[in-house]
């Protein structure tokens, strides 16, 4: 993890951390990962709520997880 603020002399910057995560097919399985509704109906252009729940993660270890929608674009989800 990495702490960044980017900006020239005298301007006003945000602090950032940044994370690179490496997973493959052999990478552990730590805990769960939920969304609800498993099947949304969603309308292109109109935001969706979805909630997503984590269970059975140590408390001290951060984790990730690839929620993949139907058109194989996808979110990660970490758990710091």
């Amino acid at each position: 993890m990495s702490l960044v603020a980017m900006g020239a002399n005298g301007e006003t910057v945000t602090p950032y951390t940044y994370q690179a995560n490496h997973i493959t097919a052999d990478s552990p399985v730590t805990g769960k990962v939920t969304v609800t509704p498993d099947r949304a109906r969603v309308t292109p252009g109109v935001p969706t709520d979805l909630t997503a729940a984590w269970s059975g993660v140590p408390a001290n270890a951060r984790s990730g997880a690839w929620i993949e929608y139907g058109n194989e674009a996808g979110s990660f989800l970490t758990l710091n």
